[in-house]
């Protein structure tokens, strides 16, 4: 994600508070820590996405923001080690 909307401004500059706030009401993001709360960010990615080049600023901040904590909750609980070569 480039945290830039369509026209090419970055996203902060063009949220709107209100709507933005209702997004952030609805979804209430936070750090997961439960495959329950994992599992609820992937379906308000999924549905976000699923909205393809209509998403507003507002809506790509919150999939941001979902797909950072997303990724961090992965890293803690499928990390990789490294393969020894054979």
């Amino acid at each position: 994600m480039t945290g830039k909307d369509s026209t090419g401004k970055p996203v902060s500059a063009t949220l709107n508070r209100k709507s933005h706030g209702s997004l952030l009401k609805e979804d209430q993001p936070k750090v997961i820590i439960y495959d329950e709360e994992y599992n609820l960010a992937i379906e308000s990615i999924d549905k976000l996405m699923e909205s393809g080049e209509e998403v507003s600023a507002d809506e790509t901040s919150l999939l941001e923001l979902l797909s950072i904590l997303v990724e961090m909750y992965e890293d803690s609980q499928f990390s990789l080690e490294s393969a020894s070569p054979q």
